[in-house]
């Protein structure tokens, strides 16, 4: 009787233990790491643009501040994401190996060109977005495939599902 008692109570210790280092190790992952501040990150310009107020792209940039998602590492990398946008894909893509070995990190090379059609269609909705009117040209491909309206799973963009949705 003796035994079990002691031995429940080693196990007990043991999983508090345990509990206690996993807690305290998630809790410093990123601990040092300076994040930037919604502010910084809505004043700042993105492909020769700055993010309207008010906007779907500012809402989607302030819902996605969960920076605690991201290695340390993925602030100072030469891949030239936002956080917002890491953050975002994180989100929709939980089953992904974001890997600091991997050159892409575990992201889609395509996602620079998801921020520049974001910042030029601020408002998050296919048509014609801004400088487009006054004849820019310089996109990418993926930028006239989204601007197009072309969200068929055929081009690969899109949500999981092939729906041509920008969640927040």
């Amino acid at each position: 009787m003796r035994t079990s008692r002691t031995n429940l109570f080693r196990i007990t210790i043991f999983l508090f233990a345990a509990l206690l280092i996993t807690t305290n190790v998630s809790a410093q992952r990123n601990q040092g790491t300076k994040y930037p501040s919604l502010e910084s990150q809505l004043t700042q310009k993105y492909h020769g643009h700055f993010v309207e107020q008010d906007t779907e792209l500012a809402k989607l940039i302030a819902a996605n501040q969960d920076f605690e998602m991201l290695r340390a590492d993925e602030f100072s990398d030469k891949r030239g994401l936002p956080p917002w946008i890491r953050v975002w894909w994180r989100k929709q893509h939980p089953e992904g190996e974001y890997n600091a070995e991997d050159p892409t990190k575990g992201y889609p090379l395509v996602l620079k060109e998801i921020v520049e059609w974001m910042i030029t269609h601020q408002d998050l909705k296919p048509g014609p977005g801004k400088g487009e009117e006054e004849g820019e040209k310089e996109r990418s491909a993926v930028v006239d495939a989204l601007s197009a309206n072309d969200y068929s799973p055929k081009n690969n963009i899109g949500n999981k599902d092939g729906q041509g949705v920008i969640p927040l």
